[in-house]
């Protein structure tokens, strides 16, 4: 939508979300501008660039309450001014579109919820029990890879959002030698995982030892929900957000 007088020319457009509520791109012819130049953030299309008298016609009648967010690429010689509704704090976070539908496949890795160790003793020739071998049982919760439940969320603000997405997860594998066996696991997400075995001694052999440490992975379980996507672009002087959520699966 446009409106083009003999020194004015000025473009509307919807704001995502709404239903009469505009943006504006002013369409200044570059004469007006030399190196004193000042643009200021947040200036309402009544008072901006009073000083050069930039001709404005009747955008002022319902518009004049805009403020100045940005430019747009200049084009025929003219540099395209940007302004837009002043949001609230709460106007920027709530979102003006939600859409909730299950997506193409997302994994969710296995995660290690128990590690048992079965011990098993015998006697030595003074008939003392002692540890002559270990047998770790895991008790893991299967990776899922399909559709996901996911919400996508459309923002909008006359200023950049701070965007941030969840950390991926980083699975790790397990393996534990200690003399007489091991114990392995593929990639799980999984708490701090020790280990200390003392094997004998038995007939043959002296006391033996065995330790070893493996960090928590980043997540130790599924998170309720992820923050897969997040993005933003300027757009006729909006800065317009899409976030998109994953919901681990089962919920």
């Amino acid at each position: 939508m446009g409106a083009v007088s003999e020194k004015v020319r000025y473009e509307l457009f919807q704001v995502p979300g709404t239903i009469n509520t505009r943006s504006l791109v002013l369409w200044v012819d570059e004469k007006y501008f030399d190196a004193n130049t000042t643009l200021v953030a947040g200036t309402t299309l009544t008072n901006f660039m009073s000083a050069k008298e930039i001709p404005k016609g009747d955008a002022l009648d319902s518009y004049g309450s805009l403020v100045y967010t940005g430019q747009e690429e200049r084009a025929n010689g003219c540099l395209r001014f940007c302004f837009v509704p002043a949001f609230s704090a709460e106007d920027i976070a709530t979102p003006v579109l939600s859409i909730a539908e299950f997506k193409s496949a997302m994994r969710w890795p296995a995660v290690l919820e128990n590690l048992y160790a079965a011990n098993f003793l015998a006697k030595d020739k003074e008939g003392a029990n002692y540890l002559a071998d270990v047998t770790y049982i895991p008790y893991v919760k299967e990776g899922y890879s399909d559709a996901t439940r996911t919400l996508e969320e459309t923002f909008v603000s006359q200023t950049k959002f701070n965007i941030s997405l969840s950390a991926s997860f980083r699975p790790q594998p397990i393996q534990f030698y200690y003399g007489v066996g091991s114990f392995s696991l593929s990639e799980t997400l999984h708490p701090l995982v020790e280990f200390n075995v003392v094997l004998g001694p038995d007939n043959r052999y002296p006391s033996q030892s065995f330790t070893a440490s493996f960090p928590a992975t980043n997540y130790t379980d599924w998170p309720a929900s992820m923050i897969v996507k997040d993005e933003q672009k300027f757009v006729n002087g909006l800065w317009i957000r899409t976030r998109l959520t994953a919901y681990k699966p089962g919920t």
